[in-house]
């Protein structure tokens, strides 16, 4: 080798060393590579890639290059080392020792190394900046989105006042299209009068140095030259030095505001008249307070209480402390709610009490309100206590049918036998000469009367009204059966006390039939008092009235009263209140049939002090 090879190597050794010097102290990327192999890689550069030094030496670059950018990579790297010209700036993607990705924006050049050519790449780290205009490039297409597809009257200005973008719905409420307005003077959009508001607004705002200008009502034309009414607020769009660089304002149709508002109203308004008319009494319930926050008509007729008062109660300030089904009425109400609430809906039977402390029967379906921020519950109420008296007498009914046709064949049946022994009874004891024996078949006897007697009981509750009807004065029909007992052994030592209307009107009755029934009350109130002690007077008083429909007759008595238990039970046959041997239990029943058929009623009428009341009515026009 010459001297003058042997100093040129020398110097290019020293330049090489000076060259890594400085590179091990840059805060860059440095890596050379020769031969598509990587041979030096700085300090930093092992920190951007998260691997030592020894890891590179001898790869190939694209080896650290992300999948989808290695082919790309790998063939203008070789593209470069034959001299074919190639971008010098690029911003890659570069695999992570962690498995992670960044972003590396780096320059190549091709310099010679010992004579060797030799790619230099130098670069830094830009992860978070292409992180940020990512961010911003997305932020700018959905504020392009909005500006362009939000169902709003949106326009954007530049700071000369020409328009720079508008909405969708500001180009199909105004009747333009884009390429008409945009770019175009916004100014001459408005009407003169508008124009010179919104300058003054403007010259305030600078003065005042605010950037908004609150609903401000203009007027702008379309493009078919009508004009429209808007609502406009706009924002000032400001450098960092404060300069203008533009408006964003967004508008409001007065016109399908107010159509709006008029359409709420009306919708409003029918919701009421639908709600304050409604058969059923309606309430809103809100569940946080407690209380009621809205009642319409019916609910005020229903529990007795005035709209103002039934606004400051709960569903527990009008019922009584536990169900017909011995239920806390708290715990009902909370169960029902917490349904509700949790997204179902409950229909269930609920007893309310109203103003006078009448219990009433109701159906009640709870359903969920929306409102923001708020559990309101809608409470529908319908009364069915009607209904269940309905139903509690068809229920009777089907029970005197089915009774009825039972005593029937059993009044078939038992009847032939019990005339033959009853003539066998008194053929004996006519010839019965021995004292015993005549006391015993007269003891008989007795049973046997009193089993034809339940018999025939038994036959007319069975027996369809047959009578002929005609007009009867129902005081004389009362006087005429309850005198008949005057002599009958359960009526001694008992007052009656008759407190009977004047001038009653007539009904169209069988009056024997309606004489039956007073017997039979009237001899129930006689047993009744049988055990009353002896500084309890025994006394039934019969009293009669009228209303605009009915007469009414009712036989109170000073007896015991009937229990709580034997009220349900009191009209269904064969029950009885009477000891062993003293009541067939068909009495109440036939009377209950009879006044049935008349079209009226027979009930145990409440609350009637001591002793008890038995009540019967009668239409004045006869059955139904």
């Amino acid at each position: 080798m010459s001297t003058e090879n042997s100093r040129a190597d020398l110097v290019a050794r020293e330049d090489q060393a000076s060259f890594l010097a400085l590179a091990e102290t840059l805060s860059s990327l440095i890596v050379l590579v020769q031969s598509e192999e990587i041979i030096y890689v700085n300090p930093a550069g092992c920190a951007l890639f998260g691997h030592p030094r020894e890891h590179f030496i001898g790869r190939k670059f694209w080896d650290v290059v992300h999948p989808d950018d290695r082919e790309v990579a790998k063939a203008r790297g070789r593209a470069r080392l034959a001299g074919i010209p190639q971008p010098r700036r690029l911003i890659e993607r570069i695999l992570h020792a962690d498995g992670g990705t960044i972003w590396v924006d780096y320059s190549i050049d091709l310099i010679e190394v010992q004579g060797r050519p030799t790619i230099l790449v130098t670069g830094y780290n830009v992860t978070e900046r292409r992180r940020m205009e990512e961010e911003l490039r997305q932020s700018e297409e959905r504020f392009r989105s909005l500006c362009t597809q939000a169902p709003v009257l949106l326009m954007s200005f530049e700071p000369d006042g020409r328009v720079r973008e508008v909405s969708n719905y500001w180009l199909q409420t105004m009747g333009y299209e884009r390429d008409e307005i945009v770019g175009k003077d916004g100014w001459r959009l408005l009407t003169d009068d508008s124009q010179l508001r919104l300058r003054k607004a403007i010259d305030e705002n600078q003065r005042s140095r605010e950037v908004v200008i609150k609903n401000l009502p203009l007027r702008a034309f379309r493009k078919d030259g009508t004009t429209i009414d808007l609502l406009s607020t706009s924002v000032a769009e400001l450098s960092d030095t404060g300069e203008t660089k533009g408006a964003i304002c967004v508008e409001i149709n007065l016109t399908e505001l107010q159509r709006a508002e008029e359409t709420l109203r009306e919708s409003e308004e029918r919701y009421r008249a639908l709600v304050e008319y409604a058969p059923d009494a309606i309430m809103v319930l809100d569940v946080d307070k407690g209380t009621f926050v809205d009642a319409n008509a019916h609910a005020e007729k229903l529990f007795g209480y005035s709209r103002e008062r039934l606004l400051t109660m709960g569903p527990l300030d009008f019922c009584p402390q536990k169900q017909a089904d011995g239920r806390s009425s708290c715990d009902v109400a909370k169960d029902e709610t917490r349904k509700v609430l949790e997204g179902g809906s409950a229909t269930f039977q609920f007893t309310h009490v109203d103003a006078s402390g009448r219990e009433i029967v109701c159906q009640t379906r709870l359903s969920r309100l929306p409102a923001a921020g708020r559990q309101l519950i809608r409470v529908t109420i319908t009364d069915i206590t009607e209904l269940k008296r309905l139903e509690e007498k068809m229920r009777h009914a089907d029970r005197l049918a089915a009774a009825g046709a039972l005593a029937a064949g059993v009044a078939h049946e038992i009847g032939n036998p019990l005339t033959a022994i009853s003539m066998a009874a008194q053929s004996l004891e006519r010839r019965s000469c021995d004292e015993y024996t005549e006391t015993k078949l007269s003891l008989i006897r007795e049973h046997i009367d009193r089993i034809a007697r339940i018999v025939r009981q038994m036959s007319e509750l069975s027996r369809p009204q047959s009578g002929h009807r005609s007009r009867c004065d129902l005081n004389q029909v009362v006087r005429r059966a309850v005198d008949m007992l005057r002599y009958d052994q359960r009526a001694k030592g008992s007052e009656i006390l008759y407190e009977l209307a004047d001038r009653l009107p007539l009904v169209d009755a069988v009056d024997d039939e309606l004489a039956q029934v007073c017997i039979n009350l009237a001899l129930n109130a006689f047993d009744a008092m049988a055990s009353n002690p002896p500084d309890r007077p025994r006394r039934l008083t019969i009293r009669s009235s009228h209303s605009g429909s009915s007469v009414s007759v009712s036989f109170r008595d000073t007896g015991p009263g009937v229990s709580a238990d034997a009220r349900a039970k009191l009209f269904q046959p064969f029950f009885t209140t009477k000891g062993a041997g003293k009541g067939s239990g068909l009495g109440l029943s036939m009377s209950f049939r009879i006044l049935e058929e008349h079209g009226g009623a027979l009930r145990l009428e409440d609350g009637a002090g001591p002793g008890a009341a038995f009540v019967f009515e009668v239409p004045l026009g006869g059955a139904t």
